[in-house]
């Protein structure tokens, strides 16, 4: 049984629905993001792409790309955020990408998505681990997964989405 989806001060989980179709083609075409390493829309998409891309989010575990969860602004219930859960090759675990809308960014969005998601996931799906891959360079990114509680690994896994020098956070049960 899949629980519901956790919220706090700062986001409030739900799941995707065809009207965030448009906040995520603006963060897709955010001059910003050519900067990031991951976006969950392709950058410079078009509209008809993004939204095949959130009919797809909306499909779960069922879909190819994971299962994707919006972090919402809890009194707008707009997208702020956007999570991405993805099984591992070890059926006992699973990776988390995430990215928070530009001008959100600072905001707490990542963390507090993180310290949400992260234990609604090891429960819901009996996991017994969650990992965030971020890249060695991206301090910041690194100091949200920390401050959610991740441990950093070193180590060699299978990863659908990240490179190879980037370090691994774990989270385990």
């Amino acid at each position: 049984m899949i629980h519901p989806l956790p919220s706090n001060t700062v986001v409030r989980l739900r799941w995707p629905k065809p009207e965030d179709a448009k906040t995520l083609l603006d963060y897709a075409q955010d001059p910003e993001m050519a900067q990031r390493r991951w976006s969950p829309i392709p950058l410079g998409t078009t509209a008809d792409t993004v939204q095949l891309a959130v009919d797809e989010m909306c499909r779960g575990w069922n879909g190819a790309a994971g299962l994707s969860v919006v972090a919402a602004e809890p009194g707008s219930d707009r997208l702020v955020g956007i999570f991405t859960l993805c099984r591992l090759a070890d059926a006992n675990a699973a990776e988390i990408a995430y990215g928070v809308v530009p001008r959100h960014h600072r905001r707490g969005v990542a963390t507090q998505g993180l310290r949400l998601l992260a234990p609604w996931a090891l429960a819901g799906f009996n996991l017994q681990r969650v990992e965030v891959r971020i890249p060695r360079s991206h301090t910041v990114s690194r100091r949200v997964a920390e401050q959610a509680g991740f441990h950093c690994e070193e180590g060699k896994r299978e990863y659908r989405s990240r490179p190879p020098e980037a370090l691994r956070y774990v989270l385990r049960v």
